[in-house]
């Protein structure tokens, strides 16, 4: 379609986002100049493409030029401005800790001003905004400090996928992850710091599984559920770890463990942040494990598909998986896709 719309915004927009997930940065970049500079009239459509780019520019770890989009992004787009606050913020803070120490008091601002603005939908609290929310309060509250928040926030938003495709960009990562496990000294009765190790060690344990280090990998992943019992806030680790085991199982084509892992990943888990988040991949996974195999019956423990539903617990978005609607199937499967679409690796 290019060929023939070589200068259509839309095109150009989808064209950046093929290079960005096949690994070709720098290309997906130009690909969302083009099309911002395509077209003046729709300026909600120029936020997309500085959406991704900003994600462009993590990747390479060009944290001046990410924290230029999210800014942008602040102060002009009003979706989830407590996101875009927090990103802006955790940009500048990458950079102070390559050095840029003079950025420090505006980091402190732009922290303290995520809560209030999260935002309310139905009732309910965005996922992704509390999971913000929380990261900035642990700031404000933690001597001003965090352990790589970008980094967190692209393994959140299904990135190490993308990265993994530039293996020079995956050693980046992988040796910023191992500098920050050598800094941080785990102390018995220090909280934020088991927690941040674990955090550190579910990132380590994404590098050296598209490192082909598979055995390490999993060591990771069964070292945070096995220390579960000592997280005392980032309680999302383990569900995630879990799940990253049963992606791991689907590779080596081990089946029945994998099955296990979704099971374990989906029922042993509940109100922790971005769960929503989770089950959806959780449910693409599952799809992908047995619908390969025509007329194969469902696993009774995993059930039917539901579309995501308002739980009151904890006060945020929740997944079931126990309808038998015909039209519930059809709105979780248009989800699962555009989830899938927009996170594939």
């Amino acid at each position: 379609m290019l060929v023939k719309y070589p200068k259509g915004a839309l095109f150009l927009f989808f064209d950046g986002r093929i290079k960005q997930v096949n690994g070709e940065i720098d290309e997906a970049i130009k690909s969302f100049d083009d099309s911002i500079s395509a077209q003046a009239e729709w300026k909600q459509f120029h936020y997309m493409c500085l959406w991704e780019q900003q994600w462009c520019y993590c990747y390479k770890c060009d944290w001046a030029n990410a924290a230029k989009c999210a800014d942008i992004l602040r102060k002009e787009c009003r979706w989830s401005p407590a996101t875009s606050c927090y990103l802006y913020a955790s940009f500048l803070y990458m950079q102070v800790l390559e050095g840029r120490k003079d950025m420090m008091d505006e980091i402190i601002s732009l922290y303290r001003q995520v809560p209030n603005l999260r935002q309310r939908l139905a009732g309910k609290s965005i996922p992704i905004e509390k999971f913000c929310v929380k990261n900035a309060e642990k700031f404000l509250g933690n001597g001003n400090k965090l352990v790589l928040p970008i980094l967190e926030f692209v393994y959140m938003w299904h990135g190490f996928p993308v990265i993994s495709k530039v293996p020079p960009l995956l050693e980046v990562y992988h040796k910023m992850i191992e500098k920050s496990l050598t800094d941080l000294h785990e102390t018995s009765g220090e909280v934020q710091e088991v927690d941040d190790y674990l955090m550190l060690t579910l990132l380590q344990g994404m590098c050296l599984k598209y490192l082909d280090r598979i055995d390490q990998a999993e060591q990771c992943f069964r070292e945070i559920i096995n220390r579960e019992g000592e997280i005392k806030d980032k309680f999302h680790l383990p569900p995630y770890a879990a799940a990253e085991l049963a992606f791991m199982m689907m590779e080596k084509g081990k089946k029945d463990d994998a099955l296990e892992w979704l099971k374990a990943a989906k029922f042993n888990y509940h109100g922790y942040l971005t769960e929503v988040v989770l089950h959806f991949r959780l449910y693409a996974a599952y799809k992908k494990l047995n619908g390969s195999q025509q007329g194969e019956p469902e696993s009774p423990t995993i059930c039917k598909p539901l579309p995501v539903v308002i739980s009151r617990k904890m006060g945020h978005l929740s997944t079931s998986w126990t309808s038998n609607s015909k039209h519930d199937q059809l709105c979780v499967s248009l989800c699962v896709s555009i989830h899938h679409l927009e996170f594939a690796g």
